[in-house]
């Protein structure tokens, strides 16, 4: 489970863009740890919407083939470490 909701997020966001409160005065306000955090938020906002909010957690299981196929492409030279 998430540590914070989406619809919590997405308050604390807007009440952030609307422009009277800053990362610090809203991490105090509703007592979360860090201002990063918020700022994490109001980014992914920014750029990816609502659903830039909601938490993507997805554990791929990959085969020991495909595994060594991506470390031998990566090896030749002919993909990168990121693709």
């Amino acid at each position: 489970m998430a540590k914070y909701k989406l619809e919590f997020k997405l308050k604390v966001v807007k009440e952030y863009l609307e422009g009277n409160i800053g990362y610090a005065s809203l991490a105090k306000k509703y007592n979360i740890k860090s201002e990063a955090e918020i700022r994490r938020w109001v980014n992914a906002y920014k750029t990816q919407g609502y659903e830039g909010l909601e938490v993507k957690r997805k554990n791929n299981k990959y085969t020991l083939e495909f595994k060594l196929n991506t470390v031998n492409l990566y090896l030749t030279g002919e993909m990168s470490y990121q693709s």
